[in-house]
């Protein structure tokens, strides 16, 4: 049999085990509802009211049975949500396995200030992520023609390439530590090094009058009218 609270208010279906909170029907183990012209809409409220200068919150925990890592009820997931030393704003934290069933990491952040951290708790910036990977970003649109870029770090280097990942695919090179560009190149040998079948320079002005300079080190001026 059904238990059940004021029509609708609380109900607990004997035959499924599903509970109610708002609705007459729940349609999972636990269904809550509300109609409210407001963002927040059925809120479902965790609160931790600890008090201290530690960090402390709350934790959703995601668990599932046996599967590659051989135990039971293996904790798979948790997201939470804490205040940082009590008075320094909240932090929120998603947590994943990983591939070899080891450990809990944490995959996202946000910080107190809004810093995104992926693979890093600490971010030093507005969007922060770290890896091991080779791969780093991986970009794609659809808008007009399908197009997929990528960053990768290539020994030292920050590359950009477009399509499938692979050397061939490289477009730019930069190796910001000696301050070298490559275009077409992985290896730039100079400031600027272009390798192409038409390795040409063009350089375009918009005003009739206008021209072009390219300065040497000794201050020396070409320029192109």
């Amino acid at each position: 049999d059904d238990f059940t609270v004021d029509t609708s208010k609380l109900v607990v279906e004997g035959d499924t085990g599903n509970v109610g909170i708002g609705t007459a029907g729940p349609n999972s183990l636990l269904h809550l509802e509300k109609s409210v012209n407001d963002v927040g809409g059925a809120k479902l409220t965790l609160d931790n009211p600890h008090t201290g200068n530690a960090d402390y919150g709350s934790t959703i925990a995601f668990q599932a049975g046996t599967g590659g890592s051989g135990t039971t009820d293996t904790t798979i997931g948790k997201i939470t949500c804490y205040k940082k030393n009590n008075s320094d704003g909240s932090i929120m934290r998603f947590q994943t396995q990983q591939g070899d069933f080891t450990a809990i990491d944490t995959s996202l952040l946000i910080d107190e200030d809004g810093k995104v951290g992926i693979g890093t708790e600490n971010p030093t910036g507005f969007t922060h992520l770290y890896t091991s990977e080779r791969y780093m970003l991986y970009l794609e649109s659809t808008y007009g023609t399908d197009r997929k870029y990528w960053f990768r770090n290539d020994g030292g280097t920050l590359q950009l390439g477009e399509g499938a990942q692979g050397d061939a695919q490289v477009g730019f090179t930069f190796d910001t530590a000696n301050k070298i560009f490559g275009i077409g190149t992985r290896a730039p040998a100079k400031p600027l090094h272009i390798t192409s079948s038409t390795p040409t320079i063009r350089l375009e002005h918009t005003d009739d009058n206008g021209y072009a300079e390219i300065y040497t080190s000794a201050q020396s001026a070409l320029i192109l009218d």
